[in-house]
């Protein structure tokens, strides 16, 4: 972990720095997952998060830009310069903390209250690169390439979706959907620690994706537990 106070915008050697010369890499390096920009203190109300991923349109690679609000999703699309001049620009005006995933790394940058700043970054394992296209199937909250998809059999040895779970699949990312815009909603989107208790979780399908989506997807740290007294759904 490493912390400074007034970092030089541009200068590797301090977290700031750091982490977007890690997200230029990435992106070059075609490792780049998502990132996620959170607790949100600008002056749009209703705005919670920013997601960001890779997209391949006519006009060359961009950064598409999904702003979460609650009532609403608007997106925008951005030349990967622009995007990356974007989010250094609503991380220094807007947003406390930003969370970037690549194929094999996990990286965190946050400030805190007193303007200090926090890199944090830990490994990551069994992650692929989904296509990009502009026209590709409906926007999921979970990437099929999470390794307890694989696990609970609804995706194959090359994460690939197994055809008698697509009904699955999409109560999966309904589930997360409904999640994401009640977190939104809510005072919890605040928090960095977050603990849920799944009450009848049956085989995981769901308790795992909402462990990954706060994760992976938000940012934050939760503490996911499931209980089930049915001994034949929980004996995989």
């Amino acid at each position: 972990m490493m912390t400074e106070t007034k970092p030089a915008p541009h200068d590797p050697a301090n977290p700031s720095g750091l982490f977007f010369s890690l997200l230029e890499d990435c992106l070059a390096r075609n490792t780049f997952i998502n990132l996620v920009l959170g607790k949100y203190h600008g002056p749009e109300p209703g705005l919670g998060r920013v997601f960001v991923r890779r997209l391949t349109l006519k006009e060359g690679e961009s950064l598409s830009f999904l702003y979460r609000y609650q009532t609403k999703d608007v997106t925008k699309n951005l030349p990967i310069a622009a995007g990356i001049a974007s989010i250094r620009d609503m991380f220094a005006t807007s947003f406390n903390n930003l969370h970037l995933q690549t194929l094999t790394e996990d990286i965190q940058l946050s400030i805190n209250k007193k303007g200090k700043y926090t890199l944090q970054r830990g490994k990551a394992a069994g992650r692929s690169v989904s296509p990009q296209e502009h026209d590709r199937e409906k926007e999921r909250f979970l990437d099929l390439a999470v390794p307890f998809l694989k696990e609970l059999g609804v995706t194959n040895a090359q994460q690939q979706l197994i055809p008698a779970m697509s009904r699955k699949w999409k109560q999966i990312n309904k589930f997360i959907e409904v999640l994401d815009h009640a977190i939104g909603a809510s005072k919890l989107k605040e928090k960095e620690r977050v603990r849920v208790v799944d009450f009848g979780s049956g085989k995981g399908y769901l308790t795992f994706a909402m462990e990954e989506y706060l994760r992976g997807g938000l940012g934050l740290k939760p503490q996911v537990t499931g209980v089930e007294l049915r001994e034949d759904l929980v004996n995989l």
